[in-house]
């Protein structure tokens, strides 16, 4: 794999996103999703706050702040909106099965049926063609972690294959015909071609009788994985961006961020914007990683 060529630009010191009522926004897990030129950062403070959410245009110089009625809900993008996804309630503490959706990432509303499962700090991402929410893993009341995963199509939830084993807070992406999810504590990663998850019930395996999911390591704990460019990149939170060779199955690095970000995985969130650059975000700023090359 060639080196790829990047350039990181400090956009927005984050202390200016934080929510008030966050007394250490240092801690508060970060999920992202890009949408129609807007970026949406949900930040999930410890205690009991609701979820605050950040929006901006694809600049990320300029925020828009917007309070979530629960809290440890999940952000991703389904069929042309922004969802958000389980969570608690934040009188009762208890996990919920919501699915609040929002064309703009600022007026949310219930217009999906909810999910089987309670849960929260779960993880989720859509698929193309058929247009899928996959939600997968979390906890629930008695903060007991899940390997339940779930998918919505058209307008019905389906239970299905459930993960190799029981996770929370992890990663997502979709990566050529797989969902990909990471785990940053225990640094391993699980994915399923997602024609075959959506088609496998509640079964464990395929027809054939093989696994539907493979599972690998990720270079490190603490670490984010995403798919850009036809490979998984993995950032880890000393700056740190790996590529996936599928070769040799190895991570291999190609660059290393001039300003380390120094931050956990539960304080970080990456994505890719419409222009093809990365940004992440962590307590210390918005970053955007303008990649050029192969």
């Amino acid at each position: 794999m060639n080196a790829l060529s990047l350039q990181v630009d400090l956009l927005h010191p984050l202390t200016k996103l934080q929510c008030e009522k966050c007394s250490n926004f240092t801690r508060g897990n970060k999920n992202c999703a890009v949408l129609n030129n807007k970026v949406v950062i949900l930040t999930s403070p410890l205690g009991f706050s609701k979820d605050t959410l950040h929006v901006s245009s694809t600049d990320l110089k300029s925020w828009t702040t917007f309070t979530l009625p629960y809290q440890n809900m999940t952000l991703a993008t389904y069929t042309s909106r922004f969802v958000a996804v389980g969570g608690r309630d934040v009188s009762t503490r208890q996990p919920i099965d919501t699915v609040l959706t929002s064309d703009t990432g600022l007026k949310w509303q219930i217009s999906l049926p909810p999910m089987k499962t309670k849960r929260f700090f779960t993880s989720c991402i859509s698929t193309r063609s058929p247009h899928v929410l996959v939600v997968a893993g979390g906890r629930d009341c008695s903060h007991n972690d899940l390997d339940v995963v779930e998918v919505l199509q058209e307008n019905k939830w389906h239970t299905v294959d459930p993960l190799p084993e029981p996770c929370y807070d992890m990663t997502a992406t979709l990566h050529q015909d797989e969902v990909v999810f990471a785990h940053w504590k225990s640094a391993t990663i699980v994915k399923c071609n997602y024609i075959s998850l959506i088609s496998s019930g509640t079964g464990s395996t395929t027809t054939s009788g093989t696994p539907l999911w493979v599972s690998f390591k990720a270079p490190d704990i603490f670490t984010f994985t995403i798919s850009y460019s036809s490979r998984l990149i993995n950032i880890d939170r000393l700056g740190c961006i790996r590529g996936y060779c599928t070769m040799s199955q190895s991570w291999i690095e190609v660059f290393r961020i001039p300003f380390s970000p120094q931050s956990p995985r539960c304080d970080l969130a990456i994505g890719v914007l419409p222009a093809g650059d990365l940004f992440f975000s962590n307590f210390t700023g918005v970053y955007k990683v303008k990649v050029s090359g192969e």
